[in-house]
C-alpha cells in the first residue's frame, strides 16, 4: 500500500505515504558510516554561539520552487443530501492527491496529510472563523507557514491572518526578531506576534506574550453584515469569563430539544460537554455577537498549549504527540470572543528533507522505522555535539568498561552508547539502540538537553547574527545533561515500549525565557 496510517485517541487517523523497503533498508545500513559534523565549537576564535544558528537549509516556497495547492472545499449548497455531498468531495480529494503525485514525483515530496476527513476539520474551521492565528515554531518559522494555507484564508474567504511564532525561548531573541522582520517584509499588515508558553522557573507576571497576542488581534478587522469592521471592540469586551452557568444556559436549549424537559443542572453540565453541545453554542447566539479566532498550523506547533495560556488554565488537552487534536474545539474566552483550536494539518512541499519533520514533530516518532538517518542530521548540526552533551563514550563489548572513543562517531555508535548510560538494554543483553534513538529524537523535538537546531531567515547573515548575539552578552549555554522525562508523554513511551520508572524531570532548556519576559505558568509548550 502507498499510506500509512497513525490513529489518534479521537478515532480520526493521520495519513501519510509510505516509504519505499529499499530506501529504509539503505538507511539502516548507513547507520554506520560516520558522522561528518557541519557545525565546529569555535570560528575564527570567537566563543562558540549555542545554539549555533544554521543557515535555512530548504527551497523558499514561491522563490525557489512552486508553492504547491492544498485541497479547497468545492462548491455545495444546502439543498445537497450528505451523500451527495460526501461523493462530491471525496471525487475531488481523489483528483487533488493523483494530480499532486503526478505532477511532482514521490521523491520531492514530503509527508503531507493523505485524509481527507482531517482536511474537512480544516476546512471547517476556516469557514468557522473571523481570525485565522497561524501557529509556527520559532527554531524554523518559514518551514511551517504554508502560503497555500494564507492564501486560502486571505484571498479566497477573505479573512484577516495574524501570525504567531511560537517557543521562542527557544531561539536567541536576535534570531526571533530576525524573522518577525523576515515576516513583516514579505506579508506587509499581516501581525506577527513573538510567543512562548512560559514554565513555572520563569516567573512571568502578567503574561506579556499574551498581552501581544491581544493587541495583534485587535489590529484585525472582522467581516460583519458586508462590511469591515475593526476587532478591537469584541476584544476589549467587559464582560467577565464564560463560567459554567453561562455555558448551562447556552446549551439549555439543545438539552431541551433532546429530552423534551429541561433537565437537572448536571445533566446539563454532561451535555455541555458532548461536541454537538459545544456546536449548539455557536448556533444559539447570533453570529454578530461574538467573533471566532482560530489557531492553525502543522502538528507540535504548541496551539493547544497557546489556546491554554490565553484562557490562564487548562482548556485544551496538549501532548508532544502528533495529532493529538483531531477535531476542532471551541471555547469562549468572554461573550464576544471564541477562540477554535483545530487539529494539526501537514501540507504539501517540495524537496523539504523528511527528517525536519521528525525533529519538528509533524511526523510522529515512535512510527519511525529508521530513526538513525534523523539522527544522523540532528549529530551533524547541533552544538555541542550529542556525545558531549549527554557525555558518551565507546563501551567494549566483552568488558562494558568504557574507553575513549577512538573511531569517528555513527548514528548507530551514538545511539549505542546512549543506550547503554540509560540503561536500555533489549532482551537478548545487546543495547537498545532503536529505543535510544527515539529518546534522542524527542528530547530535540521539545528542545531538552540543550539540542536544539536554529535556523535563520533566508538570506540572513549568519556570522551577523551570531556577531550581534555576542555582543549582546545574552548567549547562554543551553547544553546542561538533563533530559525528557520518560512518562511525560504515556502515548509515546507506550509506542516504543519505555520503562514504567520515570527519569528526573527537568524543564526544557529556557536559556532565552528570561529575556523574553518576566513570570510563571505551568503549561508545556508541546501538543497538536
Amino acid at each position: 500500500g502507498r499510506q500509512t496510517h497513525d490513529r489518534t485517541a479521537g478515532g480520526l487517523l493521520t495519513i501519510f505515504a509510505k516509504e519505499k523497503e529499499e530506501d529504509i533498508q539503505y538507511r539502516k545500513l548507513d547507520a554506520e558510516r560516520a558522522i561528518v559534523r557541519m557545525v565546529d565549537q569555535e570560528e575564527d576564535g570567537k566563543p562558540p554561539v549555542c545554539p549555533r544558528i544554521l543557515e535555512f537549509p530548504i527551497p523558499v516556497e514561491g522563490e525557489d520552487v512552486p508553492v504547491l495547492g492544498i485541497p479547497e472545499r468545492p462548491p455545495w449548497d444546502p439543498a445537497m443530501s450528505p451523500e451527495a455531498l460526501d461523493r462530491q468531495e471525496m471525487e475531488y480529494f481523489n483528483k487533488w492527491m493523483e494530480s499532486t503525485y503526478t505532477t511532482h514525483g514521490v521523491d520531492r515530496l514530503n509527508f503531507f496529510e493523505h485524509n481527507l476527513e482531517v482536511w474537512r476539520q480544516i476546512w471547517r474551521t476556516v469557514e468557522k472563523a473571523d481570525i485565522v492565528m497561524m501557529v509556527v515554531d520559532a527554531r524554523m518559522p518559514l518551514y511551517h507557514f504554508s502560503r497555500a494555507v494564507h492564501r486560502y484564508i486571505t484571498e479566497v474567504h477573505k479573512k484577516d491572518v495574524m501570525l504567531l511564532i511560537n517557543k521562542t525561548d527557544m531561539v536567541h531573541p536576535e534570531v526571533a526578531d530576525a524573522w518577525v522582520s523576515y515576516f513583516k517584509e514579505k506579508f506587509p499588515g499581516m501581525p506577527v506576534v513573538k510567543f512562548f508558553v512560559p514554565r513555572s522557573s520563569s516567573r512571568v507576571v502578567g503574561q506579556p506574550c499574551v498581552t501581544a497576542v491581544m493587541d495583534a488581534l485587535r489590529a484585525c478587522s472582522v467581516t460583519r453584515n458586508g462590511k469591515r469592521i475593526s476587532a478591537a471592540s469584541y476584544i476589549d469586551c467587559k464582560d467577565a469569563p464564560v463560567t459554567i452557568d453561562f455555558a448551562d444556559e447556552m446549551a439549555l436549549g439543545l438539552a431541551k430539544s433532546a429530552s423534551g424537559k429541561s433537565g437537572k443542572r448536571e445533566e446539563r453540565r454532561d451535555n455541555y460537554k458532548t461536541h454537538a453541545a459545544k456546536e449548539a453554542v455557536a448556533r444559539v447566539r447570533r453570529q454578530e455577537d461574538f467573533i471566532v479566532v482560530a489557531l492553525q498550523g502543522d502538528p507540535n506547533m504548541g496551539k493547544s498549549s497557546v489556546m491554554n495560556s490565553i484562557f490562564g488554565r487548562k482548556v485544551v488537552s496538549s501532548s508532544s504527540t502528533p495529532g493529538h487534536t483531531k477535531h476542532f474545539q471551541t471555547y469562549f474566552l468572554n461573550k464576544q470572543l471564541c477562540f477554535c483550536d483545530s487539529p494539526g494539518i501537514v501540507c504539501p512541499k517540495l524537496d523539504a528533507p523528511r527528517s525536519l519533520q521528525v525533529v519538528f514533530g509533524s511526523y510522529r516518532i515512535a512510527q519511525l522505522r529508521e530513526p538513525y538517518s534523523v539522527i544522523r542530521y540532528v549529530a551533524e548540526r547541533c552544538l555541542p555535539p550529542l556525545q558531549d552533551i549527554y557525555h558518551l563514550m565507546e563501551f567494549k563489548d566483552d568488558a562494558d568498561e568504557p574507553v575513549g572513543r577512538r573511531e569517528p562517531w555513527s548514528p548507530m555508535s551514538l545511539c549505542e552508547a546512549f543506550a547503554r548510560k540509560s540503561g536500555y538494554i533489549s532482551r537478548g543483553g545487546r543495547p537498545d539502540c532503536y529505543r535510544a534513538a527515539n529518546r534522542i529524537l524527542r528530547n530535540a523535538l521539545n528542545g531538552y538537553a540543550g539540542i536544539v537546531l536554529c535556523f535563520a531567515p533566508p538570506g540572513a547573515s549568519v556570522p551577523e547574527l551570531e556577531d550581534k548575539i555576542r555582543s549582546s552578552g545574552v548567549n547562554v549555554e543551553t547544553h546542561a545533561a538533563t533530559d525528557q522525562s520518560e512518562n511525560e508523554d504515556e502515548e509515546e513511551s507506550d509506542d516504543d515500549q519505555e520503562p514504567a520508572q520515570a527519569g528526573k524531570k527537568v524543564a526544557s532548556s529556557n536559556a532565552f525565557a528570561a529575556f523574553a519576559s518576566d513570570g510563571d505558568s505551568s503549561e508545556s509548550d508541546s501538543d497538536s
